[in-house]
């Protein structure tokens, strides 16, 4: 099994069509040894269907049929994980083309944990 530098970990419940956006917003824009997982919580909008079937290599489906809450979710896709550095998001964030090396370069020293700018999903470019 190939090596992996980041794991993307995606709680989900009932985001419709957002995950699958997200999903093709991180394959798009991520550069590096990847994998992303997908911890569908107690979705009942079928929205993870499209990831039952095999998808990406690099994408991974956790299936729980009662909600473990955000918090729940993201320990069960850290257990899960193989990479070195962890980054945990929401189910419903695009991502811009290398977004990711600028995040993981302020991990030196002393820092151990940091965090993207936010923006709105219909106002990408109100990033804060």
């Amino acid at each position: 099994m190939p090596s992996v530098q980041t794991s993307l970990i995606l709680p989900s419940c009932n985001e419709g069509d957002k995950l699958r956006l997200t999903v093709e917003s991180l394959l798009a824009h991520t550069d590096g040894e990847f994998e992303i997982i997908v911890i569908d919580n107690g979705s009942s909008d079928g929205s993870s269907r499209f990831l039952e079937t095999p998808f990406d290599r690099r994408v991974a489906l956790l299936q729980f049929d009662h909600r473990l809450g955000v918090v729940g979710a993201r320990h069960a896709g850290a257990a899960r994980a193989r990479g070195e550095f962890l980054v945990f998001s929401d189910a419903h964030v695009l991502y811009p083309e290398g977004w990711l090396q600028p995040l993981l370069a302020e991990l030196v020293g002393d820092v151990g944990l940091v965090g993207p700018a936010l923006a709105n999903w219909g106002q990408p470019e109100g990033a804060v």
